[in-house]
């Protein structure tokens, strides 16, 4: 399919983007139009011109600079500058695939869209049910794909809560300005209008303005005297500025006890003194409105009861469809026309136009056509029957990080495709590969008989189902952690994997850290577990303290079951025992923003006799060291301190330091590659049995923590 991006502040059309697969949440929509969002997206595609300097990728870099070295870091910001930023946020078309949980909508059905990432320029888009509505009979099609726009205005009119006879100034008269104008003006509100343009003013009278300001020095005196010096009931700033004058303008002009709703990108310096004085009321206005941002509103489907929240992003979006049904507010003057998708560049240029109207469409072709996930990129790639030819299922972050590179580094892996949702992503991971195909199906990888192992770094909660797909098509596995995400799941793995003759591998890497392994030798060179040993874990898992996604125990698991089952196989791992029984508890935090779950000391005893214990906490520093692990065997002591150092403590002292942070993801690759070609006998490797009873525990501690927790 064909679909507009920016690459670092150049408009590009890509023909061959594979069409998206649709969630369970989801439906597929084959766009009509997408509405260009003049002033967003002329923001988006001047802050996308270079790699972003701030706080966040700073400290990012310095962590991989400490595990990875230079070139890695300077790959990474490569990386970056590559990416393809989708642009695009509010579209229609007819619905051609709905997901298993869509019971309100149907195939054929023609709907308006929105969402940045979601309604895009695209010819084929995926959405969220709340993200979608159906379009009213008498609604054109081109006025529908500015929903989304349409909604963002109302919202901000909802935040600002105008009453009937106020006068009410809107700032900024793009777009967003236009609209509400309208909506004020259907709403019995007198309306001022102020911009920086003559143009723009003179354009606004002709939909309901009361009367136009040039937003210059004298803006203040001019309206206090239009409204016999007690100033306007409201304002509303749509504007878009990095300066703060449109709110200092505001402060001057909006009566006592008056309020100002900020829904444009400006400039928030915001002087206490006029606002204390008039006792001004002040908000913003977020999107489209009580939903946006909550993933489990958009992308779950959890509805807001309307007892509670009256106005959701859908409902806002009901309503504006519903406003130009009854033609109360009117589209036809704002669109400046209509452009295919390959003429995007001309689209994006006529935006440069301070004379073009603010309304500009993307119009796609309604033709059926079969719908295309895989896209054979480079079909002369070579099967080597000598080497282990590899899919990828998901490449997110992580898998670019880790997986990919390791795998060219390998030289017992062959990759032959990639499969992730991201399109785009598949487009460009594909091709920075040379894989045979990239797709966003992962059945084509799994259908595929040249394939001999698939990694599988998808979210968490796709881990169960994506995992005994690949053993039912017969297709040796490395999975991330955790394997899957309760004990159901778990028992539907170990029983398939005793009907299919086929290897797992959970990627539990820390077994394979240097120092992990060098102590792991030294144990078993001098028989300590066989006089027992005392063994002590200390996770500062700071850095998890107020991660969304894996604090989600629906998709991430929880941190314990997400994260902390690496440290509970690397204790199976020294261990080499069963466990004979646990202890688990958690402190009482009374804190709100910390889960009690997530802080935990477990202690273990094993059948030989050792006995091991496991603290993981978010409730410290990210700038303390997040992994120290200390052994006590007979007149022997090990002390792992973050993989960077190993001390050594018995008759002979012995201190080893590593050149940078090394957790075992290319080790454990490697050492599951020798195995599967029959070059290994895989000893240390989570397969099979191992990794499931490393999970089996987990769940064990979580099960009884959760009962500990219960009794409080």
């Amino acid at each position: 399919m064909k679909q507009v991006f920016n690459l670092s502040g150049k408009i590009v059309v890509i023909n061959d983007i594979p069409v998206p697969v649709c969630g369970n949440n989801e439906v597929l929509v084959k766009n009509f139009y997408s509405a260009i969002s003049v002033g967003t997206e002329s923001s988006n595609i001047k802050s996308a011109k270079g790699f972003k300097i701030n706080k966040e990728n700073i400290q990012k870099a310095i962590d991989i600079f400490k595990e990875k070295g230079i070139i890695n870091v300077i790959n990474t910001v490569k990386d970056e500058k590559s990416k393809l930023q989708t642009l695009g946020y509010s579209s229609c078309g007819r619905i051609i695939e709905c997901g298993k949980n869509i019971t309100n909508l149907s195939v054929g059905d023609i709907v308006s869209c929105a969402g940045g990432g979601y309604a895009n320029h695209a010819e084929y888009i995926v959405v969220p049910r709340n993200l979608c509505c159906r379009i009213p009979d008498n609604v054109s099609l081109k006025h529908a794909a500015f929903t989304t726009i349409g909604s963002i205005a109302l919202q901000g009119i909802r935040r600002l809560k105008p009453q009937i006879g106020e006068i009410v100034a809107v700032v900024g008269l793009g777009l967003l300005g236009l609209i509400a104008i309208q909506i004020l003006s259907s709403a019995g509100c007198r309306v001022l209008g102020i911009d920086i343009s003559q143009k723009k003013i003179d354009f606004a009278k002709k939909l309901g303005i009361e009367k136009g300001f040039i937003a210059d020095d004298e803006l203040e005196y001019k309206i206090n005297s239009y409204c016999e010096d007690i100033g306007v009931d409201k304002t509303i700033i749509y504007a878009a500025s990095s300066s703060s004058k449109p709110v200092h303008q505001a402060v001057g002009y909006t009566r006592k006890k008056g309020k100002i709703i900020v829904v444009g990108h400006v400039g928030m310096d915001i002087p206490r003194t006029p606002f204390y004085e008039k006792e001004l009321d002040f908000g913003i206005s977020c999107s489209y409105g009580p939903g946006r941002y909550d993933r489990k509103y958009e992308e779950e489907g959890i509805d807001y009861p309307i007892s509670y929240v009256r106005w959701t992003e859908n409902r806002n979006m009901k309503e504006f469809l519903r406003l130009i049904s009854t033609k109360q507010v009117s589209l036809d003057e704002l669109i400046e026309g209509e452009f295919e998708i390959d003429d995007a560049n001309n689209a994006y240029d006529l935006i440069k136009n301070k004379d073009t109207k603010p309304g500009l469409l993307f119009k796609y072709r309604d033709i059926k056509e079969d719908i295309n996930r895989k896209i054979q990129f480079n079909k002369a790639k070579i099967i080597q029957k000598s080497k282990l030819n590899v899919g990828i299922i998901g490449a997110g972050n992580f898998a670019q990080a880790n997986h990919l590179p390791n795998l060219m580094k390998s030289k017992y892996f062959n990759l032959l495709s990639i499969a992730t949702k991201n399109g785009n992503n598949a487009k460009r991971i594909g091709e920075k590969y040379h894989v045979k195909y990239y797709t966003t199906d992962y059945n084509d990888i799994l259908d595929d008989n040249d394939v001999d192992l698939v990694i599988i770094s998808t979210r968490h909660d796709l881990h169960s189902k994506i995992v005994l797909d690949s053993i039912k098509s017969k297709k040796n596995v490395l999975v991330e952690k955790p394997l899957c995400l309760n004990n159901d799941e778990l028992k539907i793995i170990e029983n398939n994997l005793e009907k299919y003759d086929i290897n797992l591998c959970v990627d539990f890497n820390r077994r394979f850290a240097p120092a992990v392994l060098k102590v792991k030798e030294i144990i078993e060179e001098n028989n300590l577990l066989e006089k027992g040993m005392i063994i002590n874990f200390r996770i500062n898992a700071a850095s998890m303290r107020n991660h969304p996604y894996m604090n989600d125990a629906k998709q991430g698991g929880g941190v314990i079951i997400g994260e902390g089952c690496h440290f509970i196989d690397l204790m199976n791992y020294f261990m080499d025992s069963n466990y004979s029984k646990f202890q688990v508890i958690s402190p009482s935090l009374n804190d709100i923003s910390l889960i009690d779950t997530n802080n935990i000391i477990a202690n273990i005893k094993y059948e030989n006799g050792s006995l091991g214990s496991i603290i993981y906490t978010t409730i410290g520093n990210i700038n303390y060291p997040k992994e120290q692990f200390e052994f006590y065997g007979k007149n022997m002591i090990f002390n792992i301190n973050n993989y960077e150092k190993l001390i050594i403590t018995s008759d002979k002292n012995i201190n080893i330091k590593y050149g940078k942070i090394d957790k075992g993801h290319f080790s454990l690759l490697e050492e599951y590659g020798k195995f599967l070609l029959g070059k290994s006998n895989g000893k240390n490797l989570p397969l099979n049995n191992k990794a499931i009873e490393s999970m089996k525990l987990t769940f064990e501690i979580i099960r009884n923590l959760k009962n500990e927790i219960g009794k409080r």
